[in-house]
């Protein structure tokens, strides 16, 4: 008869581990559910493409909830437009486009000119 209560006592720990992340792990933060609700249709279109194509280097991932992180391999790019200089934005077109070589592929062949616009246009939302 002691192996129910320890039984119960398990599988109630267990939900309190496990049902905090699970309500977690599926909702939205108020912050990315107002964030998309401001980006115009391009913007919304260029945070896709970027999620798809952009996200694994360029955004930190998380480990394991509210603990650690894994910093991304190439540079965080919330802030890049700040200045909002032309020649910048051209810039970081070229390197879309052509990428850099042997640290970033270049998406000439694999996005259309309307998709890279539509990724800069969301990039321009990142402070």
């Amino acid at each position: 008869m002691k192996i129910l209560p320890k039984a119960i006592h398990s599988f109630w720990l267990l939900g309190l581990i496990f049902v905090p992340m699970g309500s977690s792990a599926h909702s939205t933060p108020p912050s990315q559910s107002n964030e998309s609700e401001q980006l115009n249709d391009q913007q919304r279109k260029g945070h896709a493409f970027f999620m798809q194509r952009c996200a694994f280097c360029h955004v930190p991932r998380t480990i394991k909830a509210g603990a650690d992180f894994k910093a991304p391999s190439g540079p965080i790019l919330a802030g890049l437009f700040l200045d909002a200089k032309p020649a910048k934005e051209a810039m970081v077109r070229q390197i879309i486009l052509k990428g850099v070589q042997g640290r970033m592929p270049g998406y000439e062949y694999s996005l259309a000119p309307d998709e890279i616009e539509a990724v800069i246009e969301y990039m321009k939302t990142l402070d």
